[in-house]
């Protein structure tokens, strides 16, 4: 069924399209634009290569920590994710969307630390598209993608390592940066993009249960659903353009994917045929 303007401006036009700011972001206020000791217990040894910004979000402003150094980008991560101490970080990974962490006076923040490579390591040539274009879409799509996370954290709260919530954030971060949803490109982040064929190394396996070893078979199961999933959701996108075209518009397929029940999104195939559809 294809949902009219009408039906989307109807649900959301006496909300505000954005949240409320939480109580850190006074602090971010003060400083205005540039840099912020966020980490107590952090030296940097560049910290000319990290800009900071108060970004407007549906989830509310937030304070977006752009940072050109890799290696010090990986350090904060390694700081923030394992308490100092030193792990491999994956390629892929070029963003974290930090909860609870406290400045030098004690004041709980959230943030968003964004490095600025290409995004989910795919390079230009991959994907056809000039290098500089990809870089600043890169940033677009990462930083879409973080907001995401954080608006699903305030409004329903959650915000998981798992498949769900990285179709949702990738698929604000692709609308938000190439004006459409891209299912071939989703794929490809997902090293999915010869399907059934699955590329060591795509962020698909990084969404594989935490607390238990998943199957060779679960794994192919995961691979199917983000297959079947993703292509579902462009047919859908596309016989709802109105999706695309102002804030309301995303908000409301925001909305939409987030009320997706999470066990249905993933186990669908387990339990049901390939013509049960998550949209209709």
């Amino acid at each position: 069924m294809v949902e009219s303007k009408t039906d989307i401006t109807k649900e959301i036009e006496e909300e505000a399209i954005y949240f409320e700011d939480e109580p850190f972001v006074s602090a971010w206020k003060q400083v205005g634009e540039g840099h912020y000791p966020l980490f107590a217990n952090v030296s940097l040894n560049n910290y000319n290569s990290m800009h900071t910004q108060l970004y407007q979000s549906f989830g509310g402003k937030i304070p977006i920590m752009y940072m050109k150094d890799r290696d010090e980008f990986e350090k904060l991560i390694c700081e923030i994710l394992y308490k100092g101490v030193k792990r491999e970080i994956p390629a892929s990974m070029g963003a974290l969307t930090i909860k609870g962490w406290k400045d030098i006076f004690g004041q709980s923040h959230r943030a968003i630390l964004l490095s600025d490579g290409y995004y989910s390591a795919v390079l230009p040539e991959e994907i056809d598209i000039d290098p500089e274009d990809w870089k600043q879409k890169s940033l677009i799509l990462r930083r879409a993608h973080e907001c995401t996370h954080y608006y699903t954290l305030r409004a329903y709260g959650f915000m998981n390592n798992a498949l769900k919530d990285e179709l949702i954030a990738d698929t604000m971060g692709l609308i938000e940066s190439f004006g459409e949803y891209r299912h071939d490109l989703f794929l490809r982040f997902m090293g999915l993009e010869n399907y059934p064929e699955y590329r060591w190394g795509g962020r698909l396996q990084n969404y594989r249960p935490r607390d238990r070893v998943m199957t060779e078979n679960e794994f192919i199961l995961l691979q199917q659903a983000a297959y079947d999933i993703s292509r579902e959701l462009q047919e859908h996108i596309e016989k709802n353009p109105q999706y695309l075209k102002d804030q309301t518009g995303k908000l409301k397929l925001l909305r939409k994917l987030a009320g997706i029940d999470s066990k249905s999104f993933e186990s669908r195939f387990k339990q049901r045929s390939r013509n049960g559809r998550l949209f209709d």
